[in-house]
């Protein structure tokens, strides 16, 4: 853990400054993440991250999703309200009023935008976390499955 000398903010991490960067690029703000689900990792090697079984990997891109829906939903509404605001008359007084409380909902926006963001980018990666198991678990089935034999038989025969 990073810590503070006292003269500012304790310096971010490699990971958490590389989750930054992408976040302000534009990009998935989990690239950097490892993400462990039963055993595999979404980044192999880069160490760290968070172990999940299948089970709550899978509770929790789904509930992602579905906060990324809304929030996205929400981001709209607010935008809208920005974008069609109009001051009740066009005197000095309701123009600069309306002005300042479009600016603020503009700061609104922005920051349901970054948890739409946050949440969506979540979803990416958990996402591709989970495709990495069911992807690993399926073939691990097949495997047992070919080895057994098709039908009962012992036509699969042992690979070694």
């Amino acid at each position: 853990m990073q810590v503070s000398d006292g003269s500012g903010p304790a310096p971010l991490a490699p990971q958490d400054a590389a989750a930054t960067g992408a976040a302000l690029a534009g990009g998935n703000m989990f690239a950097a993440v490892n993400f462990v689900v039963d055993g595999k990792e979404t980044n192999p090697g880069s160490g760290g991250g968070y172990e999940f079984d299948g089970e709550t990997a899978k509770g929790i891109y789904e509930e992602a999703l579905t906060l990324a829906e809304r929030y996205r939903d929400h981001m709209q509404a607010a935008n809208d309200l920005v974008m069609y605001a109009q001051p009740p008359a066009e005197d000095t007084a309701s123009v600069r009023f309306t002005e300042v409380a479009q600016r603020s909902w503009q700061v609104g926006a922005e920051h349901v935008a970054d948890l739409w963001k946050f949440h969506r980018d979540l979803a990416e990666k958990l996402g591709r976390a989970l495709g990495v198991y069911e992807e690993a678990e399926d073939r691990a089935g097949k495997d047992v499955k070919n080895a057994g034999g098709r039908d009962g038989n012992d036509e699969g025969g042992f690979v070694a």
